[in-house]
């Protein structure tokens, strides 16, 4: 069977009219997407709701949410009818993944006599279950259906998903402060004619989606005595270097100073095998974030990127500079015109 909300094919069913019609007979209800709105989340607030009552399991899954924040309402929606299932059941719930962000879009149903399931590009949201053009279809082969029911068991695992009351998501469109540590220097000078530097190649660094400078959609962190996870400080960063780069006598090795030519002197360290993890370092609270904060203040002020989004090689190509270099002015102080 194919859902695509065409309104032209009359055998064509609406997603959405047929989730709830399963919802109603199944004893577990698992349902998986990267987005939903609050619109959909309170459509079938009543039905999820009097599934758990008569003892069903029912669990949603968010898959974008921990990493690209959710709107205060949508929020809000989730929140409710998460603890309203959870009033019935600990294994019923709205859960996000915190390990890596998901963005299927897989629908459910099971009871002891049969299971089923469907795949395909719907959001649970208005437009995915009814405006949009959509394609999704049942899976009927046993062997596929499955390996999709344990991609499901998959997903709501502990080591990847967590129930949203035990997540900080970010709210959406609320501006992530900078550190206030970043300290102005005196305006320095340099003919960058004559001066050695070794060049790091951006671009490459952001092809890591989960590390350098994405380590904020790498796994969040537990809090061991809350339980809570919460996504890595937006603005912490590292540059992971290879050895093309650690064996050439001009890197540093260990601490060193970064001057900018923007103004700002920050405290660096290279340290680990080879010396290949470089970040900012210092004893306040937040140093890690310094450098961070620098290089994708410098992207955003730009309009090269956006808050909670991931750095690729095309936002080093929008900035207009795709490697950036470090000048060696003495043993502990180089200077860089990025």
């Amino acid at each position: 069977m194919l859902f695509s909300n065409r309104d032209d094919v009359k055998d064509d069913i609406m997603l959405g009219e047929h989730l709830k019609d399963l919802t109603n007979a199944a004893s577990t209800v698992e349902i998986a997407v990267g987005y939903v709105s609050s619109e959909t989340v309170r459509g079938f607030e009543k039905p999820f709701v009097d599934a758990t009552a008569r003892g069903a399991i029912v669990r949603l899954l968010v898959g974008t949410a921990f990493f690209e924040g959710l709107p205060k309402n949508t929020r809000a929606s989730l929140d409710r009818l998460n603890s309203e299932l959870q009033s019935y059941s600990l294994n019923s719930g709205v859960f996000v993944p915190y390990a890596r962000k998901y963005h299927g879009k897989i629908y459910t149903f099971r009871t002891d006599g049969w299971q089923r399931a469907f795949v395909g590009s719907a959001n649970f949201s208005p437009s995915g279950l009814q405006t949009n053009l959509e394609c999704t279809v049942e899976i009927g082969e046993t062997n596929i259906k499955t390996k999709v029911l344990d991609y499901i068991d998959y997903l709501f695992s502990p080591s990847i998903s967590t129930v949203i009351n035990k997540a900080k998501v970010p709210h959406r469109g609320i501006e992530i402060p900078r550190v206030s540590i970043l300290e102005r220097t005196e305006t320095r000078y340099y003919n960058l004619d004559s001066m050695p530097y070794f060049e790091i190649d951006m671009s490459a660094v952001a092809e890591k989606p989960k590390s350098n400078l994405n380590t904020y959609f790498g796994k969040g962190r537990v809090d061991r005595k809350t339980g809570i996870v919460a996504p890595r400080p937006w603005y912490e960063v590292e540059i992971i270097c290879g050895k093309e780069l650690t064996s050439n006598s001009l890197y540093p090795k260990g601490s060193f100073k970064l001057i900018t030519a923007d103004g700002f002197e920050i405290p660096m360290q290279t340290n680990g095998d080879y010396y290949k993890n470089m970040r900012s370092t210092g004893t306040s609270k937040g140093a890690l974030r310094v450098f961070g904060q620098w290089i994708k203040g410098k992207l955003e002020d730009s309009g090269a990127l956006t808050q909670l989004s991931p750095i690729t090689p095309e936002t080093f190509e929008v900035y207009g500079k795709t490697s950036m270099r470090l000048y060696k002015i003495d043993e502990h102080t180089y200077y860089t015109d990025f």
